[in-house]
């Protein structure tokens, strides 16, 4: 994959809509569409606020690493993969019900075992 299909599925993964990623990083409204578009690459000069916002190591952002199960920093983290699920089951359905159940699974993440 290259590092424009990386980073516009972790927006995917990570955030409810291009705007809400987009308000997030700071970015101007269509920044993301721009870059979906190939009108801007300027997501290049934003790879280390992109891995911070996305909890990912640059190495793979820019496609050198390819993680696995036992990778010590895995590029989605359970809880990511968790929202992911609940976006791909929620489309359609109220947004407030949807922030309800991600707060739940931050509440459930940030628990000490």
């Amino acid at each position: 994959m290259s590092t424009h299909e990386i980073i516009l599925d972790l927006i995917k993964i990570n955030y409810s809509s291009d705007v809400a990623f987009e308000e997030a990083a700071g970015l101007k409204r269509k920044t993301v569409d721009n870059w979906k578009r190939g009108l801007s690459k300027s997501y290049l000069k934003m790879i280390p606020k992109l891995c911070e916002l996305f909890n990912v190591k640059p190495d793979y952002i820019l496609g050198i690493e390819i993680p696995d199960a036992t990778s010590e920093h895995p590029a989605l983290t359970e809880h990511q993969l968790l929202v992911k699920m609940v976006n791909e089951r929620a489309k359609g359905k109220s947004s407030d019900a949807l922030k309800e159940i991600i707060a739940m699974m931050d509440q459930i993440e940030n628990q000490s075992p």
